[in-house]
């Protein structure tokens, strides 16, 4: 009567362990720290490059316009 459903496989994340948190080094944690904060400013550079595309698109389309509205404006 009803169709089998097909789901996708669930990720899950790995067991925590039992003695709680496991030690790091103030080294290690240091270079997580240098890692994250990496990442993040390579996320913010790609979202600006992706902003400014987005307003270079903007006026590229409504330059490309111009020419359609003055048509139809005459």
């Amino acid at each position: 009567m009803f169709e089998e459903i097909k789901a996708d496989p669930v990720w899950v994340p790995n067991h925590f362990p039992d003695k709680g948190r496991l030690k790091l080094t103030q080294q290690q944690i240091e270079h997580n720290y240098k890692i994250r904060e990496e990442e993040k400013r390579n996320h913010s550079s790609s979202l600006a490059s992706i902003k400014i595309t987005a307003v270079e698109i903007c006026i590229l389309v409504s330059f490309s316009m111009a020419p359609i509205i003055i048509e139809i404006e005459i």
